[in-house]
């Protein structure tokens, strides 16, 4: 392995010890998203959580879209949307299920208001997809400004 001997600095501090390049590599990446994410939080004053749900719904065939909106308050600088549970149900027994799939899609946040809006695109269907059944979907809105 090669060996440097050179003094390099890590966040202001200097270093003058032996150490791989690989190493000095990895140092250099840690104090880069150090950076970043120090730059990032910079002026940041308020964060927020908050969990919501489709309510149940009834749905038929293999797949289902809906426009979802929550509100969680002004001035946020980044605001974005997670999946934190699921459930889905056929109406009658004895499916083999071929697709269970859920996605957040076209998230948007108005700073004015405060909604955040976006498109749920879900998939649960057996070989066929022609089946009634209930599903609902818990999110969770995260949100920094």
């Amino acid at each position: 392995m090669d060996q440097i001997k050179e003094s390099y600095d890590v966040h202001g501090v200097t270093h003058s010890h032996s150490e791989s390049i690989e190493a000095k590599k990895q140092a250099k990446l840690i104090q880069t998203g150090r950076l970043i994410m120090e730059a990032a939080t910079t002026g940041l004053t308020k964060c927020n959580v908050k969990h919501g749900d489709s309510g149940l719904r009834d749905d038929f065939g293999g797949s289902f879209s809906t426009d979802l909106t929550d509100v969680i308050g002004t001035g946020y600088k980044c605001v974005t949307v997670q999946i934190s549970g699921w459930y889905v149900d056929f109406a009658s027994s004895d499916h083999h299920i071929n697709t269970i799939s859920f996605r957040f899609r076209n998230v948007s946040y108005n700073p004015t208001t405060g909604a955040v809006t976006w498109k749920l695109d879900g998939w649960y269907q057996d070989k066929n997809g022609d089946d009634d059944y209930q599903w609902r979907v818990w999110w969770t809105i995260f949100a920094v400004g």
